[in-house]
């Protein structure tokens, strides 16, 4: 996607930063619509899971454990246990 950047300027923010936050957004709308788990949102956003965890509090959406999010954490446990 190509922006401009004097526009980008104008709004304070970078390229980067707006593709950052577009990442997030994306992430948390297919969270939303039941798409992806928490787990996989915050992958698709590239933040952690505690760091989206404090995102879907901020923003009042609820957040269910799902058995998705049990499998990773046993593969997150697994991998530390060696």
């Amino acid at each position: 996607m190509e922006l401009d950047e004097d526009v980008l300027a104008e709004a304070g923010v970078s390229a980067d930063e707006l593709g950052i936050e577009v990442r997030l957004e994306v992430a948390l709308a297919l969270y939303r619509r039941d798409v992806v788990s928490a787990g996989k949102a915050a992958e698709l956003a590239g933040v952690s899971r505690g760091e989206m965890e404090g995102v879907l509090t901020e923003r009042g959406m609820r957040h269910e454990y799902t058995e998705e999010d049990l499998e990773m954490d046993l593969g997150v446990v697994s991998e530390l246990a060696g």
